[in-house]
């Protein structure tokens, strides 16, 4: 044995080195098993073990493990040694791929992985002693990447347990301030923070519920709007947030840095109370220290969030209710479940029957598949208008829009099919009621879960039902309005007896016809022409003109609506008297209701009111002779004409030779044409004149005063008009002519808004 340089350089003869390298072998089995067994313990014990264990393979050399921080190199192993002072002079360059390198004058250097190696007091050593280095390196290395993935699999379970206890803590609570107070608790203390609260929404505010650690008042009454604090901001953006520095923070407006400055809050963190509604509140913690939030903190208010959403749903369940749910196990139980579907069905069909002969009307039906369906049902008009929900707290509101999309997208084969939606969070079910061929309404079925074969039965079964109701209904009503109409025609085209008779018979209808009443005549414009351009079948005419009766009974119910009738194409009513403006608005909407959706034009005339029932068949001729003023005039500014705005007129349409119009078209053209065309450029300037020249009694002084101007220009106006016009305003049948075209012509170009 020599020693050179400071360093121990061993010599053996042939034989003894042959044992001593079997030894070494088994020294470097013997470390690789210790090193195995101290991953389990910690990385830190890895170190220590790999230490010594190097230390006995290179024959009692001192050894210590190195790691690299910075740009230098510290001891990771063991106590202090005398190699300390050496790591300072391990070169920057060293190699970190998994070499050994004899490092002259501090050691020998094994690399491990890249930032940890092996100094050992040796400078030398030999190509087995290198081999069984470089396995102890690697062993060392999977020794300490076994142990860091221990350490991390015991910090996860670490965690797991602590939110285990937790969520028991948490979940254990019924009552709403018990579980918000050990939330609040639980999360200050896990987050290592000095305060913590629960916000719980309330409208479009945050309201502090529970909160721990605070010195102020203050912030135990906290109300905040959307944006307003970090808790608002989590409110708005439904996400966690934290901030690091709360009162130099972007993030947030000042509307609360007065309390923070009052508690001392440097920090903050805070994340959502999620359900499937929203956003239903904030868990939020504080810091007074300068100690930001981790991402892993962020982890964990998250998971809290998510723990303290659960607890509050089940405080709120310990408060209203508590559901029971069932599940279907076992396979084998298929055939007696089908048994029960076929047993329920049977049930389900006999209570449907026996609520129809009872009268129960759609009401019992949707009860019923309610009951057996397990579902909120909305049995639907052909206008979407509900007519029986079941429960009846049912807010058909939130899912009326779809019913109405999936109907519109529903071709004429799905009469006989019923229709499934998936929704959100739920499942829409709708079949339609057919009656006669036609879609005269829909039932419709909400349920959590995706439909079975027992609510498809319902759904049918409710569908067939209600269609057998309509039908009765129908049936009533329209037995109901033959004799309504009958008498109704009998009130307007009867003699006396007859008309006295009717009247006595809509006694026994609850119908009184006293005090001042209208007759409204309404036809449909050109309807054979229209449906040949249009292709309509006599079934989709037919259609069309219940429509209109329907919607003019629609329209007219809340007019004192009296009768009403369906004749040809035109409908007749028997109203209350109304004013004449309020009577025009009314039909004007009814006519564009009708052109938008049927695509059919109308025009409406109305009588002027009459005191007595035995002045209806005069009031019916006025309707009459109103809307012919329609047809002939051909205004379209105006589809309605009430009788008293007729004026003269009325005599003039008493002739039912000519309809189109044309002739008073002419008779204006040809009285007013030259006159009308000068104004056009004018302002209207003659025809103003010579109206008020006229209706002055042909004094050129009221007529100036009225006009403000002078006489001389009234005298100027009206020569110019006979210039153009071809006539003379001193002769009594001009005079005649032109006043009566000037008020066919005012009548005529009249808006429907006009005053009378």
């Amino acid at each position: 044995m020599a020693k050179r340089s400071g360093h121990l350089v061993v010599v053996s003869p042939p034989a003894a080195a042959a044992t001593r390298a079997f030894g070494l072998l088994e020294d470097v089995v013997a470390a690789l098993q210790a090193m195995a067994d101290a991953a389990v313990v910690s990385d830190q014990h890895v170190k220590d073990v790999a230490a010594a264990r190097f230390g006995a393979v290179l024959g009692g050399h001192e050894a210590i493990v190195v790691e690299r921080v910075g740009g230098g190199w510290i001891r990771a192993s063991g106590h202090s040694s005398r190699l300390d002072d050496r790591l300072a002079e391990i070169p920057a360059t060293i190699p970190v791929s998994g070499e050994t390198v004899d490092l002259v004058g501090i050691g020998l250097f094994v690399s491990v992985k890249p930032g940890v190696g092996m100094l050992a007091d040796l400078s030398v050593a030999d190509a087995g002693h290198v081999a069984l280095l470089r396995s102890l390196a690697i062993g060392f290395g999977l020794a300490l990447t076994a142990a860091t993935q221990n350490r991390v699999t015991q910090d996860a379970m670490d965690e797991i347990v602590s939110l285990q206890q937790v969520a028991k803590r948490i979940l254990s609570a019924s009552e709403l301030d018990e579980v918000l107070f050990s939330i609040t608790r639980e999360t200050t203390r896990l987050l290592n923070a000095d305060i913590g609260g629960v916000f719980l929404r309330d409208g479009d505010e945050l309201v502090m519920r529970s909160c721990v650690g605070n010195v102020t008042l203050d912030i135990g009454r906290l109300k905040m709007k959307r944006a307003q604090g970090l808790a608002g901001r989590v409110f708005e953006t439904a996400r966690p947030c934290k901030v690091d520095d709360y009162l130099g923070s972007d993030l947030l407006n000042q509307d609360f840095f007065w309390l923070a400055r009052d508690e001392r809050i440097r920090c903050a963190l805070g994340a959502p109370l999620h359900t499937r509604e929203g956003v239903i509140g904030v868990l939020e913690v504080w810091r007074r220290r300068n100690v930001p939030f981790s991402d892993h903190d962020v982890g964990r208010i998250v998971a809290l969030a998510n723990l303290t959403t659960i607890a509050i749903q089940n405080a709120h369940m310990y408060e209203s209710q508590r559901t029971a749910v069932q599940q279907l196990t076992l396979a084998n139980e298929t055939l007696l479940r089908q048994n029960e579907f076929v047993r329920r069905s049977s049930e389900l069909q006999d209570d449907v029957t026996d609520a129809l002969l009872d009268g129960g009307g759609v009401a019992a039906i949707a009860r019923i598949v309610a009951r057996y369906a397990a579902v909120e049902v909305a049995i639907l008009g052909s206008d979407f208008g509900v007519m029986a929900t079941y429960p009846s707290s049912v807010t058909t509101g939130t899912w009326l829009s779809q019913v109405e999309a999936a109907s519109r997208q529903a071709p004429p084969h799905t009469n006989s099919t019923t229709a499934v939606t998936s929704l959100d969070d739920s499942w829409l079910s709708m079949r339609p009621i057919v009656v006669g061929g036609d879609r005269i309404g829909w039932v419709c079925a909400l349920s959590r879960d995706k439909p079975a074969d027992i609510q498809e039965i319902a759904v049918r079964q409710a569908a067939v039902a209600s269609a057998i109701c309509f039908l009765e209904q129908r049936a009533a009503s329209q037995a109901r309005a033959a004799a309504l109409s009958a008498l109704m025609w009998d009130m307007l085209e009867g003699t006396p007896p007859v008309r006295q008779a009717a009247l006595n018979r809509l006694k026994d209808f609850a119908i009184e016809l006293n005090g001042p009443i209208r007759v409204i005549h309404g036809r449909m414009d050109k309807l054979p022409e229209t449906a040949r351009i249009e292709g309509w079948t006599m079934d989709m005419v037919e259609h069309k003109k219940r429509a209109m009766r329907e919607a003019c009974e629609r329209a007219l119910s809340s007019c004192g609506l009296k009768l009403i009738a369906l004749r040809g194409d035109s409908v007749l009513a028997i109203t209350s008297a109304l004013d004449a403006g309020r009577a025009t608005k009314v039909l004007t909407s009814l006519h564009e209701a009708i052109l938008v959706n049927h695509g059919v034009t109308t025009f409406w005339g109305v009588s002027s009111p009459c005191d007595s029932p035995s002045h209806l068949p005069s009031a019916n001729c006025e309707a009459i002779c109103a809307a012919l003023a329609v047809v002939r005039l051909r205004t379209t500014k105006s589809p309605v004409v009430i009788h008293e705005q007729l004026g003269v007129l009325t005599l003039l349409l008493q002739d039912n030779g000519n309809t189109d119009g044309q002739d008073f078209h002419k008779f204006i053209k040809r009285t007013l044409g030259p006159a009308l065309n000068y104004d056009s450029a004018h302002r209207g300037a003659l025809a103003k004149t010579v109206r008020t020249f006229l209706d002055n009694n042909c004094s050129l002084k009221i007529t100036a005063g009225q006009l403000f101007v002078h006489e001389k220009t009234v005298r100027y106006r009206l020569s110019r008009f006979e210039e153009l016009a071809g006539v003379d305003l001193r002769r009594h049948r001009d005079r005649m002519s032109v006043d009566l075209a000037l008020l066919m012509h005012d009548f005529s170009t009249r808006p429907v808004d006009a005053p009378d």
